[in-house]
């Protein structure tokens, strides 16, 4: 009761208006270096106390990526499982991927609005050229931005102004590609089409399976539009829109074909006064699956879910110290199976987070947030961090955190498809993580190092009965690290590592190894002229359920200008073809290839 009256004391705060709040006078740093995800106020990296990652524009360019999911495969700590299957697409950091988990994902937001829709967050539908930064907060962040930041944080940063351009492209196995990027004044609008006739992504249900229930990617169809309206530092409305076909089979003698089709939608409008914010937003997502078997055709999932949000939030000064306050509600409709099942469910939140410095050189951070989710009770979620300063270009920082994961509408309803019942007395997930790091900057390089640890006790999984239940706990300790180095004008290169040791204890009391241990990025840079070359390597090993436990995938982009206006590029995808096969998830696809044209005007 005490928390949250305290809490409703900050957050009467709001009240008084933007107008009286002391402005800050920020100091300037190179765009690079900042951040505003962690904390909300635009910081130094190196004075963020949380293991982060931040990519520039030059960056996502250089590597060739075409969308946001794309480029995620080349970011630290990063699992990035784009299957078959739509309805397991995501992104999972620190080895927190595992049969659970395929359900859920990272939370993933554009300029701090959550794209995440029943704890999904296919990102493929951003194209890369409207993005101006993408910031990773590898670590929980509940108490600033609700739940599905248990896994970890992705922040995408739109442009104001981009360059118009034309993309087209080709490649084997039916490839082709066309992009479309126009700005008009304070407007800009993004179109996107993909189709391949087959995709690659084989034997994805892993060893556990049965030789003649091989999964196999065949066609697919994707369409995307994007629009953004920004006509001051004030107001900033945006929408996206993603339809896509993804057809697969069953290497059986049934024959089995699913046609997975999924739409998803996202508007937001937000009004920006000094440090006062206030967002609205609107997402709906919607799957169907018509499966044939034996030549016989029937419907068997038809899911959906629409959710409308508002956040509104302020920050104020108070001698030294900042306290940042606010609250939110969203409201959300799910729908399953032909609405044999349906709920509505309602998120009532307040929060706050207090920063203030302890002498010259740290600084303490002090926060929580109290949350209300329909009839499934409530949730309070503190926060603590410290920051200590070495020098300018290096610091300590502890990062402390209680995160949540509210349960999806399949965990509440089950699957009959499939054979899951669902629980309606489901609690949500909620875990403790926790990191301490040390952050340096030389010259032009950067070094990042932090270890990290996980618990959750009610993890949410199916019980021998196929029904979902809070049975099963988590546990996750590592160690992390990520180095960046500009060598000269030509060549750059990043490294990074993950150590994990992700295991869960279910049902029957004991404890097993839930994902990769291992993983780790290489990528190389290097620009000559008009020519750029880019070489990207992931490996994941020590994986769990695998023979040989080790995956290791080699992507690598080759671009010509040969003027301001053209670009050739040649993106080869997974060259030595390794299936990267985990479970239900697939890591990589088979080889592929594309070339593509693009003219800029």
């Amino acid at each position: 009761m005490k928390k949250s009256l305290v809490l409703g004391i900050m957050l009467s705060l709001i009240a008084a208006g933007s107008c009286h709040a002391e402005e800050v006078k920020a100091e300037t740093f190179n765009l690079d270096e900042l951040i505003v995800t962690a904390t909300v106020t635009p910081k130094r990296d190196v004075e963020v106390p949380a293991m982060t990652q931040i990519y520039d524009a030059k960056k996502i360019e250089e590597s060739g990526a075409r969308d946001v999911m794309e480029f995620m495969q080349y970011t630290v700590g990063a699992e990035v499982l784009d299957t078959t299957a739509p309805a397991k697409n995501g992104i999972h950091f620190r080895g927190t991927g595992s049969t659970s988990r395929m359900r859920t994902s990272a939370l993933v937001m554009i300029n701090g609005v959550p794209v995440n829709v029943q704890g999904r967050s296919d990102i493929s539908a951003i194209p890369t050229s409207l993005i101006e930064r993408i910031e990773i907060v590898n670590g929980g962040g509940s108490v600033l931005y609700g739940t599905d930041a248990l896994d970890g944080m992705v922040n995408i940063i739109l442009k104001k102004k981009m360059k118009n351009r034309i993309t087209v492209g080709y490649g084997p196995h039916g490839k082709r590609v066309g992009d479309v990027a126009l700005q008009l004044g304070d407007f800009n609008f993004a179109y996107s089409y993909d189709h391949i006739n087959e995709r690659g992504h084989h034997d994805i249900l892993g060893l556990g399976s049965t030789p003649d229930r091989h999964r196999y990617g065949g066609d697919y169809d994707r369409r995307s539009i994007f629009a953004r309206y920004a006509p001051d530092e004030h107001f900033d409305v945006f929408y996206m829109d993603k339809k896509y076909s993804n057809d697969y089979y069953y290497k059986n003698a049934n024959k089995d074909y699913n046609d997975p089709d999924a739409t998803s939608r996202l508007a937001s409008f937000t009004y920006k006064n000094k440090d006062f914010k206030i967002n609205t937003y609107y997402k709906d997502y919607g799957l169907g699956i018509d499966t044939t078997s034996k030549g016989i055709k029937k419907q068997t999932t038809d899911n959906s879910s629409r959710a409308f949000g508002i956040d509104i939030n302020n920050k104020f000064k108070f001698g030294k110290g900042s306290i940042y306050v606010g609250a939110n509600f969203e409201n959300e409709n799910m729908d399953m199976s032909m609405g044999k099942y349906s709920r509505n469910q309602k998120t009532k939140a307040i929060y706050a987070l207090a920063e203030m410095p302890v002498g010259e050189k740290t600084t303490i951070s002090l926060g929580g947030r109290e949350v209300w989710i329909s009839d499934l009770g409530s949730k309070f979620c503190p926060q603590f961090n410290v920051l200590h300063k070495l020098n300018t270009n290096q610091s300590l920082f502890l990062n402390v955190n209680k995160a949540f994961r509210a349960p999806l509408a399949e965990e509440l309803f089950g699957n009959p498809a499939h054979g899951y019942a669902g629980n309606l007395d489901l609690r949500p997930e909620t875990g403790w993580i926790g990191e301490f790091g040390y952050k340096k900057v030389m010259g032009d390089s950067s070094l990042k190092l932090a270890a990290f640890f996980m618990k959750i006790d009610d993890r949410i999984d199916r019980d021998t009965t196929k029904t979902y239940r809070n049975m099963a706990e988590f546990e996750n300790k590592g160690i992390e690290f990520v180095f960046d180095q500009k060598v000269s004008d030509k060549f750059s290169y990043s490294l990074g590592a993950t150590y994990a040791s992700p295991k869960e204890r279910k049902e029957n009391g004991a404890w097993a190894q839930s994902d990769y241990k291992i993983g780790a990025n290489l990528g190389l840079h290097y620009r000559i002229n008009k020519f750029k070359a880019n070489l990207y390597s992931n490996l994941y090993a020590k994986q769990a359920s695998k023979t040989d436990g080790t995956a290791v995938g080699f992507n690598t982009n080759l671009s010509y200008t040969p003027d301001a206006h053209s670009e050739f590029a040649l993106k080869i995808i997974n060259i030595a073809n390794d299936d990267g096969n985990y479970r239900v998830g697939c890591q990589f696809p088979n080889r592929s290839a594309l070339l593509t044209y693009t003219y800029t005007f």
